[in-house]
C-alpha cells in the first residue's frame, strides 16, 4: 500500500509540475527553462546600463519627441488591468503552492475552494477588462493609440542607439517617441501573454470536458505553459515595467 501510494503521488507530481508525462509538455518546460533566464538576463543588462548612465549624469526625464497624456478611459483600463494582474498572480501562485506562508489568507478563508474561486473571479474580471479595451480600440482615440503602438523599423534601431549611448559608445542621446520599443514590448507581450493564458486557463477550467474529448498530453502541456508563462509575465512586469515606471 505504501509503495502504491508513493508511486501514484510521484506520477501525479511529475505530470502536474514537470510535464514529464508528456513529451511535448517536457519540451515546453525545457523551452521555458531556457527562455526565462535569458529574458531576465537581457532585461537586467538593458536596464542596468540605463541605470548606470543615469547615475553618471544629472537627473532628467527621458528625451521624448512627443507626450500625449493618457485619457481618463485609458487610466481606468490600466488600473483595472493592474488589479486583475495582481489578483491573478497571487491567487494563481497560491493554487500552485497552497501551503506557502504567503498563501495563509486563502487558507483562513476556506482553503482550496477560496483560492479556486478567487482565481476564477480575477480571470473573469480580466476578460471583462480585455473586452473593454477591445471596444476602446474601435474608437477614434483608440485607433490612433493602436497605430502608435504598431511595430516600426525604428523599433529595431532605437534599442541599439540606446544601448550604445548608455554603454558610453555614443555621445548622442536618442530621442524616443512617447510609445517607443519599451512600451511596445510591454503592450504586445501583454497581448500575447493574455491570449496564451486565456487559452490554457480555459482548457484547465473545463478539464473534465477536455479529458473526455482531448488527449491527456494537451491538458498537461497547457498546465505547464499556464504556470511558466505566469512566472515569465511576473518577472517581466517586475524587471521591465517596474523599472521604467519607477
Amino acid at each position: 500500500g505504501k509503495r502504491w501510494g508513493s508511486g501514484r503521488l510521484k506520477v501525479h507530481d511529475t505530470l502536474a509540475q514537470q510535464g514529464e508525462g508528456s513529451r511535448l509538455a517536457a519540451f515546453v518546460a525545457s523551452l521555458y527553462g531556457f527562455a526565462i533566464p535569458m529574458t531576465v538576463l537581457l532585461l537586467l543588462l538593458h536596464n542596468g546600463l540605463d541605470l548606470a548612465r543615469k547615475m553618471r549624469g544629472p537627473r532628467a526625464r527621458r528625451h521624448r519627441l512627443e507626450e500625449a497624456p493618457l485619457s481618463p478611459s485609458e487610466r481606468w483600463q490600466h488600473a483595472a488591468n493592474a488589479v486583475c494582474f495582481l489578483l491573478l498572480a497571487y491567487s494563481g501562485f497560491a493554487l500552485h503552492d497552497p501551503l506557502a506562508w504567503w498563501a495563509l489568507p486563502f487558507q483562513l478563508l476556506g482553503g482550496e475552494a477560496a483560492r479556486r474561486n478567487a482565481h476564477r473571479a480575477a480571470a473573469a474580471l480580466f476578460l471583462m477588462t480585455a473586452a473593454a479595451h477591445l471596444a476602446y480600440l474601435n474608437t477614434q482615440k483608440g485607433r490612433a493609440r493602436l497605430r502608435s503602438m504598431l511595430p516600426a523599423w525604428r523599433d529595431l534601431q532605437d534599442p541599439v542607439k540606446v544601448l550604445a549611448y548608455n554603454a558610453g559608445v555614443s555621445s548622442d542621446k536618442p530621442a524616443l517617441a512617447q510609445f517607443c520599443y519599451v512600451e511596445k514590448f510591454e503592450y504586445w507581450a501583454l497581448v500575447w501573454g493574455s491570449f496564451i493564458m486565456t487559452m490554457t486557463g480555459g482548457l484547465l477550467l473545463f478539464h473534465n470536458l477536455a479529458l473526455a474529448w482531448l488527449p491527456l498530453w494537451l491538458t498537461e502541456t497547457a498546465r505547464v505553459i499556464h504556470y511558466l508563462e505566469a512566472v515569465l509575465a511576473c518577472l517581466a512586469i517586475l524587471l521591465w515595467h517596474g523599472y521604467w515606471v519607477f
